[in-house]
């Protein structure tokens, strides 16, 4: 996430969304891990987390947006 901030502030959109992508993908491994019966309510909690941070980076994605990708750390 830090290095797709520092590839919106030196105008690399390709590499922003490369970075941007291991990202999520990143996410989504955390996502498919949960336990939703044994971890319960945290396992919830945090699959909304999850789909939350996502949201945040891939709208930050579209509108190159260093501040909504600060928000995903």
């Amino acid at each position: 996430i830090a290095t797709a901030q520092g590839n919106i502030q030196r105008n690399q959109i390709k590499e922003k969304g490369e970075h941007i992508g291991k990202a999520l993908s990143i996410v989504e491994g955390l996502k498919t891990s949960l336990n939703h019966e044994k971890g319960g309510e945290i396992a919830s909690n945090l699959l909304s987390l999850y789909d939350y941070i996502q949201q945040l980076l891939v709208k930050a994605n579209k509108a190159n947006d260093e501040d909504l990708l600060a928000q995903s750390n």
